[in-house]
């Protein structure tokens, strides 16, 4: 083997502060990095014939030999420069950038754009538009990381693959997509396959009773460098430029906090599971330029920065978020659901002991099992502050008694839908309760203490 054919898949480049060998396809992609003791190992048996200074012949191992050689193939470092990065690309250094697999051309995509606006979004133009943006974005502005995550539920078959790979991932070649399947290597403590990587399809992904994973990916949504772990090397910090979509058919794929900001979460129609004919012509109309067309529309597309960084609040999303609740927001909220506190009545004044008791009672019926720490009556009354409006505590004729004067229900629940971050209109069980104009709430107590 000569000093050329080392080079053509072969070069030397800085990757943090080590020295590595790259490894590349014939498209230029990066197939694995290697320490140069590795490097050495994998030629081991690769020997050329060189001669000395001296003039004499000897056996030399070809790595050594490439490694030492003026003209092997060497860049000053690994970069990944590209529209929306902060990182420059040097005549000397190596740009992972690949751009897209196919070049945009105005064409046809009328089906699979019914596919994302009938299918994925259900009709609503709204949900439309904020994923024709979110696409838009990526595509635009691949360098530039997401600041929230698409997750697209329901059951297999029914085309949530096909938008995230076929539409999507499809646009983009190796370098800048991966497609996962399940959870672990997403959150892998070696993730050197998101190095370079502007677009995440995790498929059939479900992180919904695991709090140490669900950290680290809403980690990856937000943060702006990504601590990427190789195998040999020392860990490096990648600008990250990440835009992730996630596909599961479980009911509780993410954890879903209050006032969440991460994830958009869509429940995809199931109007044409395993409908083979439609999904055929949907890759016939990509395969015969309708990718394409998509990718020309998309570059042209009007991108709404304001957008990007607010999730948009589906039904599907709330019910993802009562899964990740803690035990007191579950009460609260079965209580708001249900539209009564005691039996069927909605009282405006409580004894904070009863209201406390009632909350324990619920535990013993829903949380048994649960290891999370109980609430104490003083904790229950400071939650209740932060999500009802004007809960306090009162004496009452005199009596020092800790009471909670509670707000009409359809107060207490507009209050928790804007706590939340869910849509105003979401439909209670009981949507007997309607808000009211005319009720203003009682004056704060003075004579008492903090709930």
């Amino acid at each position: 083997m000569t000093i050329d054919e080392v080079n053509q898949h072969y070069a030397i480049v800085s990757v943090g502060n080590r020295m590595v060998v790259m490894q590349t396809a014939t498209d230029g992609s990066i197939v694995e990095l290697w320490d140069y003791e590795h490097f050495k190992k994998r030629f081991i048996k690769e020997r050329v014939k060189v001669r000395t200074a001296a003039g004499k012949e000897k056996m030399m191992q070809l790595a050594d030999f490439w490694l030492g050689h003026p003209r092997g193939r060497a860049y000053d470092k690994l970069v990944y420069s590209m529209p929306g990065s902060h990182t420059p690309a040097g005549e000397r250094d190596y740009n992972g950038w690949q751009g897209f697999s196919v070049k945009p051309k105005p064409g046809d995509w009328s089906l699979n754009r019914a596919h994302l606006h009938d299918i994925i979004c259900r009709g609503d133009e709204e949900a439309f538009t904020w994923v024709m943006n979110w696409i838009a974005a990526l595509v635009q502005l691949p360098g530039r990381h997401a600041w929230v995550a698409l997750v697209l539920m329901g059951g297999q078959g029914i085309g949530k693959g096909h938008l995230a790979n076929n539409m999507i991932g499809r646009l983009f070649g190796s370098q800048q997509y991966i497609h996962i399947l399940g959870s672990g290597q997403l959150t892998a403590d070696h993730n050197e396959h998101l190095s370079g990587k502007v677009y995440i399809y995790a498929d059939e992904s479900t992180w919904g009773g695991d709090p140490r994973a669900a950290a680290k990916i809403k980690g990856l949504v937000t943060e702006d460098s990504i601590p990427i772990h190789r195998k040999f090397l020392k860990m490096v910090d990648e600008p990250s430029m990440l835009h992730i979509a996630i596909a599961s058919n479980n009911e509780w794929p993410i954890p879903i906090e209050s006032g969440d900001r991460r994830f958009t979460i869509l429940a995809v129609s199931e109007e044409k599971k395993q409908d083979q004919s439609y999904f055929g012509q949907l890759l016939l109309e990509l395969a015969n330029g309708g990718r394409a067309a998509l990718l020309a529309d998309l570059l042209s597309y009007k991108v709404d920065d304001n957008m990007l960084r607010t999730p948009y609040n589906t039904a599907a999303k709330a019910q993802v978020a009562v899964q990740s609740m803690k035990a007191i927001e579950h009460w609260w909220f079965e209580i708001l659901e249900r539209g009564t506190i005691f039996d069927d009545l909605w009282p405006t004044q409580i004894l904070k002991r009863d209201l406390h008791s009632n909350y324990l009672a619920f535990l013993d019926r829903h949380h048994k099992q649960s290891k999370e720490r109980r609430s104490t009556e003083t904790e229950m009354g400071k939650f209740l502050k932060r999500v009802a409006p004007l809960t306090q505590q009162m004496t009452v004729n005199g009596t020092r008694e800790r009471w909670v004067t509670v707000s009409p229900l359809e107060f207490c629940r507009a209050e928790w839908l804007k706590t939340a971050g869910w849509k105003s209109n979401y439909a209670w069980d009981d949507d007997a309760a309607e808000l009211s104009d005319t009720w203003e709430p009682p004056s704060p107590a003075t004579d008492v203490d903090e709930m």
